[in-house]
């Protein structure tokens, strides 16, 4: 089934493809600037250059979505579905433990456009996963967020949790996997951790599994 296009006053329409050009221009600004950056001689202008980067083509990314659904045909789920497979974001069910992995850390919680940029696509695989899988919800739990960092880079790199974009995505993964994500019920747990690559690990199981998964993670 084809959806019809949106009617949308022409000049809105420019206003909102020439917002996405000139932050397209920024963009390429941006990464000539990195090429041309000693990263040895000024790693903080270059590692703020890089971060400057990747936030805006992450809301380069957001924009494009709202603009094929609005003034296109697009379907909304085919474009999340190809999003989440080009974040590679994937869930697991293991031995009564909820497994999400997500390939990047979580951005900070004052990026709004970026947190869309993650949430949309989790939502979309965690509805296709529960569908798939009819997942009975959990009643009580205990959530754990591993924040895994590249060890191969500077471990200055490690974050205070309370900077970072916890909340939206638990949020996000309660409405599919908890009966209720009130204090009550669930319970959470955190770490960060050295790893092969970047990415955070959300996993969720029964209070009474919980003490055992620590005690193989310290071992």
């Amino acid at each position: 089934m084809v959806r019809r296009r949106k009617k949308i006053d022409q000049k809105k329409r420019y206003d909102r493809i020439r917002k996405v050009v000139d932050d397209g221009v920024k963009l390429n600004n941006g990464l000539f600037a990195l090429t041309v950056t000693d990263a040895a001689k000024y790693p903080e202008q270059y590692d703020t250059l890089l971060l400057n980067s990747t936030y805006l083509s992450e809301s380069i990314a957001v924009r494009m979505r709202k603009l094929a659904i609005d003034l296109g045909s697009v379907q909304k789920h085919k474009l999340l579905e190809n999003a989440a497979k080009i974040q590679r974001i994937r869930i697991v069910w293991k031995d009564g433990i909820l497994t999400v992995v997500i390939p990047s850390l979580l951005p900070k919680r004052q990026q709004r456009t970026i947190s869309a940029f993650l949430l949309d696509p989790l939502y979309y695989t965690l509805h296709e996963f529960c569908e798939k899988e009819k997942f009975q919800k959990f009643r009580e739990c205990v959530v754990c967020f591993i924040h895994v960092y590249d060890e191969k880079l500077s471990i200055s790199r490690i974050r205070d949790y309370d900077n970072m974009m916890m909340k939206p995505v638990l949020d996000t993964v309660a409405a599919f996997v908890m009966t209720d994500d009130t204090g009550q019920l669930c319970r959470q747990y955190q770490t960060s951790v050295l790893g092969n690559s970047d990415r955070t690990e959300i996993m969720v199981m029964e209070p009474k599994r919980f003490l055992l998964w620590l005690r193989e993670q310290e071992k």
